[in-house]
């Protein structure tokens, strides 16, 4: 079981990881300083109107009282009318009584015999019981259905009165696997949470090389000409922090197209595109000699494979919590079911199997073997159900407390001064390592990761797969705490 928990394991995150994710994923723009800005200018014509409204007025109030005592006159007309209708419709109605009255009293026998009918139809209406339950299952599924419409509509609410659109964001893939010690498959799993979240947090692209090289064979003067034809090229000048004297020493030009391209209100494709033809472009060469090849003289590379995304840049705090609170949840329930699903299985094999091999070497056990196909049939449908209960169970901790109470508990059979010293040990001999709790229980677990991976680190026995008995989070959360001793 130690074995096949660490695959368990090897998928969790901890917090600080989320929300370095999250800063990552929603650069803060300015757009709502812009929009605030824009409106404050506006705010003048405003104030111009009014001023031509007020005298305007004084030339109109002649004319309006000789407008009022018209409408006035035309006003008592109507109220005139209106009291004529309503004495006859008072007429109407005492004679439409009256009829009533009259039929009450003609069908008194009849009324009779439909009580008799009504009072023998009786035992069949309240007997059903079927019809209870069908209309109690359709009441749940209406409430269901319009929670979820309510909160589609608060999203899209929500969505409509935010004044940034979405900028597009590029996340060079092998840095932020670096930074956040996760895999890439791991990033790529949380974005597409956020994507599938009701409100829609971003929008998942496709990864695009977000690092342009232009190499200039010409040299400066080269460069300096292409940037006066090609609004790409100058306006990567413009976001590049070089100086002048810089560029004129220099004949290459490092810019992040999707940057660029999201700055400049243009799409990504066409500016790539245009970024490429220049290679072919003859017009820009100044060497006769390259512009009968069919070359400009220019070189441009695309580099740094990314993962590309599109997310708005004005996120509040609140916002931004709650984008960190919902990985989180997500992260632990997906946790929690899977263990209680390896648990399950485990369980279940357990006891389908033999304790000896000659008990089931002569026969087939057909009991147990329809119990084994009933055990995986109920695993495979209730995967889902369990995901769901866990998060319901998180969210309903979570809105109780301030935060998700702790389901660790620290086991007395383990000697943590035997885990403590080889913690200290461990920090002592790779004191250049910024280790983390949830790195070190990883390290003594023999978990493979991005920055410790088991090709370097599984070569050290002294501290590899060095305690498989000991429960991960338990381990986790003590190496966390003398992390903060050690230091």
């Amino acid at each position: 079981m130690c074995e096949l928990r660490r695959h368990v394991y090897a998928n969790t995150v901890d917090r600080s990881a989320i929300k370095k994710l999250v800063k990552r994923a929603f650069p803060r723009c300015e757009c709502k300083k812009l929009h605030d800005q824009l409106r404050n200018a506006n705010r003048p014509n405003e104030n111009e109107l009014l001023d031509f409204e007020e005298t305007c007025g004084d030339a109109l109030d002649s004319n309006l009282e000789a407008e009022l005592q018209a409408v006035e006159l035309q006003y008592q007309k109507d109220v005139d009318s209106r009291v004529e209708e309503l004495t006859d419709d008072k007429s109407t109605t005492e004679e439409a009584e009256r009829f009533d009255l009259t039929l009450k009293l003609c069908t008194d026998p009849v009324e009779n015999n439909n009580s008799e009918v009504k009072s023998v139809d009786k035992p069949f209406n309240d007997s059903p019981t079927d019809a209870k339950t069908v209309c109690d299952d359709f009441k749940s599924y209406s409430i269901e259905h319009a929670d979820r419409e309510q909160q589609d509509q608060q999203s899209t609410q929500e969505n409509s009165r935010r004044v940034c659109g979405g900028h597009e964001v590029a996340m060079i893939t092998e840095s932020i696997v670096q930074e956040l010690d996760l895999r890439e498959e791991s990033i790529a799993t949380l974005l597409c949470y956020l994507e599938l979240h009701p409100r829609r947090w971003l929008e998942v692209l496709q990864p695009v090389k977000s690092t342009c090289t232009v190499k200039f064979y010409g040299g400066y003067p080269q460069l300096r000409a292409v940037a006066q034809k090609i609004p790409p090229i100058a306006a990567a000048i413009s976001l590049n922090t070089t100086t002048a004297a810089g560029f004129k020493k220099s004949s290459t030009l490092t810019f992040p197209v999707v940057e660029l391209a999201d700055k400049m209100g243009w799409d990504l494709a066409p500016v790539c595109r245009e970024l490429r033809a220049l290679q072919w472009n003859t017009s820009l060469s100044l060497d006769n000699s390259l512009s009968n090849m069919g070359q400009s003289g220019i070189l441009v590379e695309f580099s740094d494979l990314s993962m590309h995304h599109r997310a708005p840049g004005d996120l509040s705090d609140s916002e931004r919590d709650s984008v960190c609170d919902f990985l989180e949840d997500r992260i632990l329930a997906e946790e929690r079911s899977q263990l209680q699903q390896l648990q399950f299985v485990y369980d279940s094999l357990k006891g389908v199997s033999c304790s000896e091999f000659w008990q089931c070497a002569d026969a087939v056990d057909e009991e147990a073997d329809k119990q084994l196909k009933q055990l995986v049939r109920s695993y495979f449908e209730d995967c889902n159900d369990k995901t769901k209960e866990e998060l319901a169970a998180l969210a309903k901790a979570r809105k109780g407390a301030r935060g998700i109470p702790s389901s660790i508990t620290r086991d007395e059979n383990v000697n943590w001064d035997i885990v403590a010293r080889d913690i200290r040990a461990l920090l002592g001999v790779h004191h250049d390592h910024s280790f983390t709790g949830r790195a070190i229980a990883r390290i003594f677990h023999g978990i493979d990761s991005p920055c410790y991976p088991a090709e370097v680190w599984g070569r050290d026995r002294r501290f590899w797969r060095k305690h498989l008995d000991v429960e991960f989070n338990s381990l986790r959360k003590f190496a966390t705490q003398e992390l903060i001793r050690f230091r």
